[in-house]
């Protein structure tokens, strides 16, 4: 059982967080410090999202089964349970994977096709919006020998999703202002990078290197393809199998530079 004082201490550390204008990536690496205080957990996933086509991007994560990245990233986007877009927002809740199917993980595509393979025993969703719409969203897992997650561990999530919502707002509203305005990187082409359905590369144009390395990078086992690329991708996927209707594009701020929005065309 957790403390009021112990989730009111987090809670303003949180708030604390958000307000000493960190890049996102050290914002979430604190509240993940700070949340660990009061819920246990072995493994998590954080990708922020646009706040309209709610598609993953940046993605920050540690977890049992990276080598398998593409699969996951595949896996997840075309799993309706806990889905981050079917979600509650208003306000944010954070729904159990156990509760919610009823201790049956098996209906969950991503369970049972890979994280059963690794002993995660549940898994934690909860996603972050506030008025402009879903910023990110958190998963948490626990693995082999774990407990199921409790309604108190749901409610000390919860508890800091508001203050969490804002504080990445402000995140994302800091690199943009950080990074000016310019426009097109010099030497930049038009670029074509063509992905199978599995998410590994096909074919690409020389001039595609360049624009990869703005965004952020995959370990070498997955072609060193960026995160973003591979979210956008699974996002084409799901919405040509009718799971979700948001559109296959993201928008990523790479600097002083330029503002890169991966997109792929219907096939």
């Amino acid at each position: 059982m957790i403390s009021d004082w112990a989730l009111r201490s987090c809670l303003d550390r949180v708030t604390a967080l958000g307000d000493a204008h960190l890049d996102s990536h050290t914002y979430r690496a604190g509240v993940l410090d700070e949340l660990r205080a009061v819920v246990v957990y072995d493994a998590w996933v954080w990708p922020l999202a646009g706040p309209v086509t709610t598609v993953g991007m940046t993605p920050m994560a540690q977890v049992p089964c990276a080598e398998e990245l593409p699969l996951l990233i595949s896996l997840r986007y075309q799993t309706h349970i806990n889905r981050w877009t079917t979600l509650p927002i208003n306000p944010s809740k954070a729904v159990s994977l156990k509760r919610v199917t009823g201790n049956e993980l098996g209906r969950s595509e991503l369970w049972r096709d890979r994280l059963s393979r690794f002993g995660v025993v549940d898994v934690l969703s909860v996603a972050f919006a506030e008025g402009w719409g879903l910023w990110d969203w958190l998963e948490l897992w626990r693995g082999p020998g774990g407990f199921d997650f409790s309604d108190t561990d749901a409610h000390c999530v919860e508890s800091i999703a508001g203050v969490v919502a804002t504080g990445l707002q402000e995140c994302t509203g800091h690199e943009f202002q950080s990074g000016g305005t310019g426009g097109a990187v010099v030497g930049h082409r038009q670029a074509v990078l063509v992905l199978a359905d599995d998410l590994f590369i096909m074919s690409q144009t020389d001039s595609a290197g360049p624009w990869l390395e703005l965004l952020q990078q995959a370990p070498q086992l997955h072609q060193g393809v960026p995160a973003e690329v591979l979210n956008v991708a699974a996002q084409l996927l799901t919405v040509e199998q009718g799971i979700d209707a948001h559109p296959a594009r993201s928008c990523r701020h790479v600097g002083a530079h330029c503002r890169h929005c991966p997109r792929l065309p219907p096939r």
